[in-house]
């Protein structure tokens, strides 16, 4: 975002789908449809990786076109065509490996599986009495890898309400008053 904040304070121009590398310009920065009508998410904006990427679909012919604006419309149909041969699982089981920047867009039901996001603890399970164990988004820090211990949930009508507004230094009659206008239980 902040890339976009500066072009539009040095320019003055309105930074827009498709005005820049990160925002769709180029072929090299885009999503492309797989057989199966899943997604695939290409960010080979290093030459090498583009490069990889050209010769892992058949499209070698493009390497030297990565950033001709003339061409990108011909890249993007390259891309898709050869994108839509195979089902998207397929293509990233034989793009990952080989160093072209490709990875699954995921819907939120294949995510939560991933095991890039399970190992890293991104989900993390906490207890109601009344609905049981279930999975939540786990605490979000960079490089965490502590197991994330159940998270008990209270009650529904449990409050702890008068406590916090307390420790908040709100005065008792304060806090009558937002009481007695339902604004707390």
């Amino acid at each position: 975002m902040s890339l976009h904040v500066d072009e539009q304070l040095a320019t003055g121009a309105e930074p827009g789908p498709g005005s820049n590398l990160l925002t769709g310009r180029y072929a090299c920065y885009d999503v492309y449809r797989a057989r199966d009508g899943k997604w695939l998410a290409v960010g080979a904006i290093e030459p090498a990786f583009y490069a990889n990427l050209c010769r892992a679909l058949g499209c070698e012919a493009l390497v030297p076109h990565q950033l001709d604006d003339a061409r990108q419309d011909e890249i993007r149909a390259a891309f898709a065509a050869a994108f839509a041969a195979k089902d998207r699982d397929a293509w990233v089981a034989e793009l990952a490996p080989a160093d072209t920047c490709v990875s699954p867009v995921y819907a939120v039901s294949e995510l939560v599986d991933d095991p890039h996001y399970v190992a890293r603890g991104a989900f993390a399970e906490a207890k109601d009495a009344e609905h049981g164990t279930f999975r939540q988004t786990g605490p979000v820090l960079a490089g965490a890898t502590r197991p994330v211990p159940v998270h008990e949930v209270a009650p529904a009508d449990h409050s702890d309400s008068e406590a916090v507004l307390r420790e908040a230094g709100i005065a008792d009659e304060r806090i009558a008053r937002l009481r007695s206008a339902g604004v707390v239980e």
